[in-house]
């Protein structure tokens, strides 16, 4: 019996020896499986360039909110390629903040990696202008560009945690124009506008900076749907137009050429200094022009046929 209780203290002191110096690798935490698409929320807050735009104060201020339903696109440190879409939230009392929410890939994703987030897309055109600022084909719907960049603190089972917030920065200028022949507001149809430093961009690639500008022989062209009727004149009607200006350290001119209701053209310019060319909101609303004496749209004459 004292045997047997022996061997049995012995077989159990070595079950209780193996187990102690089993295997670590046993015991490893495995990592956690991350699914192929995670949902990523955040907060932020609009520059004044952004989509959304109002003017307050007299027409003074220029203002900028979300609205639902807007998209912002995601693309990860090191990729041109769109790892998701957030949609936006707007805060019921500031809507100048929205909450941010989507689904996008976590293939690749790490701690401390940057992502960036633009908006509407990451290829911006700025051609095509109407000289609105809302409504259908306007800055607002579709020249307000915007970007901001996050970075990833925990890639989790489900989910993304990032910087808590973030707000978008304007990548263009929104510029007022007014156009006088003497006193009276020029009835535009036609603007035509160049820059002596030549770096007013046409198309920007927002993650390559692969841009492209406009030219004085091929000049932005901001065509208005109708030209400004008699009453517009009157009211002193502003032309707005979203540039991108790449010249930031030296003074800029202007130079514009208008085509009226009539087909009359005007030419003139404008200085536009060092300090403003990173301003967000500019607004020159009385630009001096003058009237050529020909009109670049007088129809050719008939010719005569002989008899």
């Amino acid at each position: 019996m004292i045997m047997a209780a022996l061997l049995a203290a012995m077989a159990w002191t070595g079950c209780k020896d193996t187990l102690e110096t089993d295997d670590p690798s046993a015991r490893e935490e495995k990592p956690v499986a991350v699914r192929d698409s995670v949902i990523l929320t955040l907060e932020a807050g609009k520059g004044i360039d952004t989509k959304a735009l109002e003017l307050v104060n007299g027409g003074q201020t220029l203002n900028a909110f979300w609205t639902p339903g807007e998209e912002v696109h995601v693309f990860a440190s090191g990729s041109g390629t769109c790892i998701g879409t957030l949609t936006a939230t707007p805060n019921n009392t500031d809507k100048t903040k929205a909450t941010l929410k989507g689904n996008i890939s976590a293939t690749g994703l790490a701690k401390d990696q940057t992502l960036t987030l633009l908006f509407p897309k990451s290829t911006w055109s700025y051609e095509g202008q109407n000289g609105k600022l809302t409504g259908e084909g306007s800055i607002a719907s579709s020249y307000d560009f915007a970007r901001a960049q996050v970075i990833i603190e925990d890639v989790e089972t489900t989910k993304i945690t990032t910087t808590k917030s973030t707000t978008f920065e304007n990548q263009q200028s929104i510029y007022r124009f007014g156009f006088r022949y003497g006193a009276t507001t020029i009835r535009t149809k036609t603007l035509l506008l160049t820059s002596d430093q030549n770096k007013l961009a046409k198309t920007v690639n927002a993650i390559t900076g692969a841009n492209t500008y406009f030219a004085s022989d091929v000049p932005m062209t901001i065509e208005l749907s109708t030209a400004l009727t008699a009453d517009q004149a009157a009211a002193h009607e502003l032309i707005y137009v979203a540039i991108r200006n790449d010249n930031t350290t030296e003074k800029d001119t202007f130079s514009f050429t208008i085509y009226d209701a009539d087909g009359a053209t005007y030419k003139g310019s404008k200085e536009i200094p060092k300090v403003n060319l990173a301003s967000p909101f500019v607004s020159a609303k009385t630009i001096p022009m003058d009237r050529l004496e020909l009109s670049q749209y007088a129809a050719p004459a008939t010719p005569v046929t002989p008899l």
